[in-house]
Parts: structure tokens; C-alpha cells; sequence
């Protein structure tokens, strides 16, 4: 149990750090593109929106519809069709915090429970089961979170 609570705090922590960065960030910030490969900061912030959209309802699934089927999503496509560099980032970002706060607050009711009851079967990865879907979504808030400095870093060395 003291794991999963661990992993419950990591995540609301991670979302917590995420917000902390964004927040000091300038528009001028959010728009830089260091090369033509590299995603915005505001680019990030949208995909994140929406990895943690699929993310949330996943997690919901692997509970409600415990070996349920789901499918990935192709990011480039996502990013450059849904015209990410529009997106407001300060509304996204309560996307996510609501989102991070229904999550969590919902695992936690759920601490004493088997979580190996609860998976989804990813149709690219296989087997998912609730504490892979947590650690999942930590890494990769945590992989922007480096992205997003590597922008600053590299906005402020221009």
C-alpha cells in the first residue's frame, strides 16, 4: 500500500512540477522553436493535454472494463492537424490539473485493492495494468518536463 500511495503522490507531484515550469514561462517562451524538429513549450503542453485525455480514460477503463482493448494515437499527426500552436496554454493546463486531481483523489479510494485486476490490453504494448498506466503517465510528464527545460534553456542561450 505504501507504494501505491507513493506512485499516487509522484504523479500529483509531477503534474505539480509541470505547472511550476509553465507558469514562469513567457509567451515568448512558449513559441520558441529551437530547431525545426522540436516541439514549442506550448506544443508540449497540448500533446500532454491530450496524453493525459487518453490517459484518464484508460485508467477509468482498466477499472470499469478491466481487460478492455485500447489504441495508441499518432502524435505528429495529432500535433500537426489539431494546430497545437493555437492552443491556450493556461486552459489546458487546468485540463490537466482537473484531471490529475479526479485521478488521483479516485485512486486513492482504491489504495487497499488489488490493482492487477484492473488492466487494459493496448493494442501496441500489450498488457497494461493500473500501476504500468500510472507509471506511464509519471514518465511521461516527466520526459516534458525535460523537453520544456531544454526549450527555456535554449531560449535563454539564443
Amino acid at each position: 500500500m505504501k507504494e501505491k500511495l507513493k506512485l499516487i503522490l509522484d504523479y500529483k507531484n509531477t503534474v505539480r512540477q509541470l505547472k511550476e515550469i509553465v507558469i514562469s514561462t513567457s509567451n515568448e517562451e512558449l513559441d520558441f522553436r529551437p530547431q525545426n524538429d522540436y516541439w514549442t513549450i506550448r506544443e508540449h503542453i497540448a500533446h500532454v493535454l491530450d496524453c493525459e485525455i487518453f490517459g484518464f480514460t484508460r485508467y477509468r477503463k482498466s477499472i470499469a472494463e478491466a481487460n478492455s482493448s485500447v489504441e495508441g494515437f499518432n502524435q505528429d499527426q495529432w500535433q500537426s492537424n489539431l494546430d497545437y500552436s493555437i492552443m491556450d496554454v493556461f486552459k489546458s493546463f487546468q485540463i490537466i490539473e482537473l484531471l490529475n486531481e479526479i485521478t488521483t483523489n479516485h485512486l486513492m479510494t482504491i489504495l487497499d485493492k488489488d490493482w492487477t485486476n484492473y488492466f487494459i490490453n493496448h493494442l501496441e504494448r500489450g498488457k497494461d495494468n493500473l500501476e504500468t498506466l500510472i507509471h506511464r503517465r509519471i514518465t511521461h510528464l516527466n520526459e516534458h518536463i525535460g523537453y520544456i527545460k531544454r526549450n527555456k534553456s535554449l531560449f535563454k542561450n539564443k
